[in-house]
């Protein structure tokens, strides 16, 4: 399994638990799936470039 699936499985945990802890309607759980779909991109990118 590459590192990519594990990325967005983890931010998309991350963010849901961080918008239901802090309350619906704060912006910490979009900020965080924003920077997971960077990172989720980046890795990809570089994952394509290796083969």
């Amino acid at each position: 399994m590459t590192p990519a699936p594990l990325v967005v499985i983890l931010t998309v945990a991350l963010a849901i638990w961080r918008y239901v802890a802090r309350g619906v309607g704060d912006q910490d759980g979009l900020i965080i799936a924003g920077g997971g779909v960077v990172v989720f991109m980046v890795v990809q990118f570089f994952m394509r470039k290796a083969r």
